[in-house]
């Protein structure tokens, strides 16, 4: 299994509120809000809006494992107001939402089969619809609305301010004139946006529709809670699976630990003598190389030195002098050590310094020749590294 797949699996709980309403003309108009669960805390991580269905489905084809809420407004819904009138008595056809608004009862109603079509555009794309609510979806936001203008149905007008609820009679503009907003905590939303957050939230808190006579959100929650069992499955396994493959891989590494440090003793003696062996030519090496550059003579070699970093000009910075650099043998594995030469390594902040710098101490007595062998910008800064090849003249 892939770590990709690993994080989806055990990735954060998300939940989804989508408000939807028709025009008259037929347009339509989807507001999605998408919350994200984790322990204790909650998180509104988009906000899209759609202009038509399929857009809207193709934007949920990668959350569909997520539970989804719709909230159904505009045409195919009716909304009205009533106080004292007698409810419409319960029909088959039609389903039925009241709520109470500033001590005002709010009705809406659509026909069962209108918004049982909505949901099984949703279903035919495996997108599990588990509730349904007609009409402004106020309820679970409706303790923390600060300041709101808005319609509700066809002719009321819901003002409310700091926190407190007034309901008058709408005469086709909100609060004379002003754009429809409902405010939260100091945060303007457009009532799509609210309405949308709301419908997420009744899945966070289990405030589900009471639609409950609707058979496809009776089989949608089914084929959910399915769903959910063989994944919560999928995990226990994964988990376990991943539990034994650490207990081997601890066993295997204690146990081949073990057999290494028995076998490091075994042949301990006789790496001994190999290292011995090789210390020892060495040495004969470094003394022979040690007498023919000349290096016995520290004082010669510091006064080179001290020659070249002298001559650096402004803003050019020495970062490595290496004496008698070590090469690799074409044809034998002996180290071998170019011979009268120094590898010098820099930085500057402009190429001209080098140029500068290479014909100062071509002036050297000493110096045979000089090759620019690289340069390199410095990542990050405005720096240039470059590396010189200086060839010694013969003493």
């Amino acid at each position: 299994m892939k770590l990709d797949d690993l994080h989806k699996l055990f990735s954060k709980t998300y939940f989804i509120g989508i408000d939807i309403e028709y025009g008259t003309s037929g347009t339509f108009r989807a507001t999605l809000c998408l919350l994200k669960k984790h322990k204790t805390d909650l998180e509104q991580i988009a906000n899209p809006f759609f202009d038509s269905f399929s857009d809207l489905l193709g934007y949920l084809n990668q959350y569909k494992d997520c539970p989804v809420y719709i909230n159904l407004r505009g045409s195919g819904v009716f909304e009205d107001l009533y106080t004292t009138e007698k409810p419409p008595s319960p029909s088959k056809e039609l389903l039925f939402y009241e709520y109470v608004v500033a001590g005002t009862t709010l009705r809406a109603m659509a026909r069962i089969a209108h918004v049982a079509s909505i949901i099984a555009k949703f279903t035919q794309h495996e997108i599990y619809v588990l509730g349904v609510h007609l009409g402004p979806n106020l309820s679970p936001i409706h303790s923390v609305i600060s300041n709101a203008n808005l319609i509700l149905g066809s002719r009321v007008a819901l003002c409310v301010k700091d926190y407190i609820y007034d309901l008058q009679e709408a005469k086709g503009e909100v609060a004379a004139g002003n754009k429809a907003f409902i405010e939260i905590k100091d945060q303007k939303f457009s009532p799509s946006s609210a309405f949308a957050f709301a419908s997420a939230l009744s899945l966070v808190h289990a405030n589900q529709s009471d639609a409950k006579e609707l058979k496809i959100i009776t089989d949608n929650k089914l084929q959910h809670r399915f769903k959910n069992k063989y994944k919560n499955s999928l995990k226990i396994l994964v988990a376990v699976s991943f539990s034994v493959l650490l207990v081997n891989y601890i066993l295997f590494s204690k146990y081949h630990n073990a057999n290494k440090q028995l076998n490091g003793k075994i042949a301990i003696s006789k790496n001994e003598l190999i290292q011995v062996a090789k210390n020892k030519a060495e040495l004969k090496s470094q003394k022979q190389f040690a007498k023919r550059n000349a290096l016995a003579q520290p004082s010669l070699m510091a006064y080179r030195a001290d020659q070249l970093a002298l001559l650096l000009p402004i803003n050019t910075y020495l970062i490595a002098l290496e004496y008698a650099p070590k090469m690799k043998a074409k044809k034998s594995k002996e180290t071998i050590f170019k011979s009268n030469t120094i590898q010098l390594t820099g930085k500057t902040n402009k190429s001209i310094h080098i140029e500068s710098y290479i014909k100062q101490i071509e002036k050297l007595e000493w110096l045979e020749r000089v090759a620019l062998e690289s340069v390199v910008p410095i990542e990050k800064t405005a720096q240039l590294q470059f590396s010189l090849n200086i060839r010694i003249a013969a003493l």
